[in-house]
């Protein structure tokens, strides 16, 4: 074997299917895949930057509009890009969440953060901010 150089040619076993050394099994890079994870989470972050904002101008407008019982509704402001969800709390609740601006009005069962602590449920309300 001394002086030659062996080829990796397609002499591996055909269930492999690899025309190189086992060694080198072909996947998806892990750079693919977390470049992948990333635009995602980032997608995820502006939909609830949006919903925020989209709030954040009700809240502050002349007079936003309230039902019977005096309740704003408001955008569910979670993670999830497909949520359609809303939530309705007094003016005040909210503009208190505004002040903490860590804190994040959502539907329950819906998160703003994978690790999260709850502030305040009520019904189907949740305050959360990032534990």
């Amino acid at each position: 074997m001394a002086g030659r150089r062996r080829a990796w040619g397609n002499n591996f076993p055909v269930a492999t299917g690899l025309s190189g050394p086992p060694a080198l099994e072909r996947r998806k890079p892990e750079s693919t895949r977390m470049a992948a994870e990333t635009a995602s989470h980032e997608e995820e972050i502006a939909h609830r930057a949006s919903r925020r904002h989209a709030n954040q101008l009700k809240a502050k407008g002349a007079s936003p509009t309230t039902d019977a019982q005096g309740l704003v509704e408001f955008s569910c402001e979670c993670l999830r890009v497909d949520c359609d969800r809303s939530v309705r709390v007094p003016l005040y609740v909210y503009n208190r969440v505004l002040e903490a601006s860590d804190q994040y009005l959502l539907q329950a069962g819906h998160h703003a953060f994978t690790s999260y602590r709850t502030i305040v449920t009520i019904g189907l309300m949740r305050i959360e901010e990032r534990a």
